[in-house]
């Protein structure tokens, strides 16, 4: 299975280094495989709750999930 690049980079290469669609993701968060590529695709914000089931699953730092192509916050908070 091959797995889309998507603008998203740390949810996008966690889901590529584990191999896991979309869809499998979406059902392990209990959400859409639609809500799922929205976020990807940087078109749809997180609920708290979403925020964590997406930590405590993949272990992505907080900063990534959250600012997931923000350079100039991960240098400041370095």
């Amino acid at each position: 299975m091959t797995l889309k690049n998507y603008p998203h980079k740390p949810l996008s290469k966690w889901l590529r280094s584990k191999n896991i669609s979309v869809e499998t993701f979406a059902e392990l968060l209990g959400v859409t495989p639609v809500h799922i590529n929205q976020i990807l695709n940087l078109k749809r914000g997180m609920s708290k709750e979403l925020i964590k089931k997406i930590y405590l699953i993949t272990n992505i730092p907080l900063q990534d999930i959250l600012y997931p192509n923000d350079k100039d916050f991960k240098n400041k908070a370095a």
